[in-house]
């Protein structure tokens, strides 16, 4: 990990409270309870850029595809059918899925659910 990352997508953090004495070498630390690999890289002017890695995303989306292969050719039933497994990172970004949730704005989650960008969270195939 001599390298510093491809930072053009990252979200930056600047903690006001870190030490003066930072490190000088990159270092990372994992979040066993939360499956999060977090990676800092001092930028040598007090300033820090942390990178975080969501590890279990493959694990989920490797699971949300099985289920979705399982489901085919069922039928949807009355009450619960489960449609998605959405990483908690996702639920509450920017996109005010937790919020749509909270509010019963079904169109907005139909809408979000749907989208081919979002597929890899599906656990069922159709539309909604």
């Amino acid at each position: 990990m001599s390298d510093l990352p491809d930072i053009e997508n990252l979200k930056v953090e600047v903690d006001p409270g870190l030490p003066v004495d930072l490190p000088t070498e990159p270092w990372s630390e994992y979040d066993a309870a939360n499956g999060v690999m977090n990676h800092f890289f001092p930028l040598g002017d007090g300033r820090l850029l942390k990178k975080t890695e969501f590890l279990m995303t493959q694990e989920l989306i490797d699971q949300n595809h099985a289920e979705a292969m399982a489901s085919q050719n069922t039928r949807w039933r009355d009450g619960y059918t489960k449609i998605a497994s959405v990483p908690m990172n996702l639920l509450f970004n920017e996109d005010g899925l937790s919020k749509a949730l909270k509010a019963g704005d079904d169109a907005y989650l139909n809408r979000w659910l749907n989208d081919a960008d979002n597929r890899a969270w599906r656990t069922r195939g159709g539309v909604l």
